[in-house]
């Protein structure tokens, strides 16, 4: 699964921007059309979701952090993923359940299945 790609990114925003400005200026509730930034602001997050529910189950999650380049990088100890109920996702009895799905690789259970779950 592959992150939203410019042009496509700028240009879903610029549409997004111009349907809220006809919306505010018909005197409408922005709230009414909100969903359409997080809407957009989920479809770049969900690749992320899959990249990162990879890396912990090949063990390549990064063990250091490096807020800016001004900034020395400083050790992450005990670095993993943490569901929903606050549980290391490879404890998660909901998401180790996923993992018994038949006939399909670890990949894809990432990028389907975990993904959605969590999302």
């Amino acid at each position: 699964m592959e992150r939203l790609q410019y042009p496509l990114s700028h240009e879903w925003h610029v549409a997004v921007n111009r349907h809220s400005d006809e919306w505010r200026k018909a005197d409408k509730e922005w709230g009414e059309m909100r969903f359409m930034y997080e809407a957009k602001s989920m479809a770049a997050e969900v690749p992320r979701m899959v990249m990162l529910f990879r890396q912990e189950r090949e063990s390549a999650l990064p063990q250091t952090h490096q807020q800016c380049s001004m900034q020395a990088p400083v050790p992450v100890k005990d670095n993993h993923l943490t569901c929903c109920k606050g549980v290391k996702t490879r404890e998660c009895p909901h998401l180790l359940a996923l993992e018994k799905i038949a006939r399909c690789t670890p990949a894809d259970v990432d990028v389907r299945a975990k993904q959605e779950t969590t999302a």
